[in-house]
């Protein structure tokens, strides 16, 4: 589908200003306000108001040319348009109340059902972050704390002089960090890259205190970037090394969202005096996550719903004398859903952002070319 007209790329922000609160207006034409901590839960309308391109990014499939889909009867009772097949748009999203919302702030009926249905339950921030420190430790190469230091169900944040001494630079350099590529998969709000907020109790967590794979790649452009311009250079880059897929198109938003207000908080709190930064910024930030965050079915290998039946062979030639036409025959189903072999499912498959080559422009291939690891045999 043609990309989402932008405002004309810059860079670098505005000179330092007062400090925006958050959910403010733009502090300047052209601009996005600034804050440490927009909420968990921010709406979409607000969102349109201030960055319409930004949001029109959030809600592309890549893949099919269109917008994620439902891929939950959850919203059906509000009528057309919010059935499991239909499309997510601008319009059915933004409202004066919002409709989609986290899991937590989600009725407990309803996360209970989404529970049977997808097996939808969201990990704990601790837990998050042991399985993060494991795969840090392995990295690095080291047992010692590099974040943070674990202490039971919580964790305290190691001193900026620690992480920097974990950075040996030779093989491990803070570069090489940053750029380094993870996959969530099954991501829900997608907890294991940003840590805006645990995501199975709500509670807020503070910039210095957050543990996702973002987050920490993040706290070491900040420890780093020595001015703003670096800092959203190397941000972009982050966004691009950090892949995730959902089934449920909620969830998909939520965690575009999540990775959007989490790199723009971070920038915030390291540039306190910066109320906004110009709209291209966010706007490119939001065109790398819609490549990045994709919607997928996890079993199948492709776009939710998009196998389908295959029309039938032409039937042979008759050598009947008999002018009655040829019995109907029924439409092939798709061979994989037939079969259960996930290489032979006829639906899309996903396509996803190489950046390795690319820089700034995405080059388009297929996931399973990007990650053929993470494909069962």
């Amino acid at each position: 589908m043609p990309e989402p007209t932008t405002t004309p790329r810059e860079d670098a922000p505005p000179p330092p200003a007062a400090a925006s609160p958050a959910l403010s207006p733009a502090p300047w034409p052209g601009s996005f306000p600034l804050s440490a901590d927009y909420g968990r839960d921010v709406p979409e309308s607000w969102l349109r108001e201030i960055a319409p391109v930004a949001l029109a990014l959030l809600l592309v499939d890549r893949s099919t040319g269109r917008n994620i889909r439902w891929c939950t009867d959850d919203y059906a009772a509000r009528g057309e348009g919010f059935g499991f097949a239909d499309e997510i748009t601008a319009d059915r999203i933004c409202g004066s109340e919002p409709v989609i919302r986290p899991r937590v702030d989600k009725r407990l009926e309803e996360q209970k059902a989404r529970a049977s249905a997808k097996g939808e339950v969201f990990t704990p921030a601790w837990v998050c972050n042991a399985q993060n420190n494991l795969a840090d430790q392995s990295w690095f190469n080291s047992k010692r704390p590099i974040f943070n230091a674990e202490n039971g169900r919580t964790w305290k944040p190691t001193d900026d002089l620690t992480l920097e001494g974990c950075f040996d630079g030779r093989k491990r350099k803070p570069a090489d960090y940053i750029t380094l590529v993870r996959l969530e998969a099954a991501c829900g709000e997608a907890p294991y890259l940003s840590s805006r907020y645990d995501a199975a109790t709500g509670d807020s967590i503070p910039v210095s205190r957050r543990i996702g794979l973002l987050d920490r790649k993040l706290r070491v452009i900040s420890l780093k970037a020595r001015d703003r311009n670096q800092w959203v250079r190397s941000a972009r880059v982050a966004l691009q090394s950090l892949y995730a897929f959902e089934w449920q198109g909620d969830n998909v938003l939520l965690a575009r969202e999540n990775l959007l207000f989490a790199t723009l908080e971070a920038f915030a709190a390291r540039w306190p005096d910066t109320p906004g930064l110009s709209l291209s910024v966010v706007e490119s930030f939001a065109s790398v996550l819609s490549w990045n965050v994709f919607q997928m079915d996890g079993i199948k290998f492709v776009v939710p719903l998009s196998c389908h039946d295959m029309a039938p062979p032409p039937p042979p030639p008759s050598l009947s004398l008999d002018d009655a036409p040829p019995a109907p025959v029924a439409p092939l189903p798709c061979p994989g859903c037939k079969t259960g072999d996930h290489r032979l499912h006829n639906g899309v498959r996903p396509l996803v952002a190489d950046w390795t080559k690319s820089g700034f422009e995405p080059r388009a291939v297929p996931f399973h070319e990007l990650f053929p690891a993470a494909q069962p045999r």
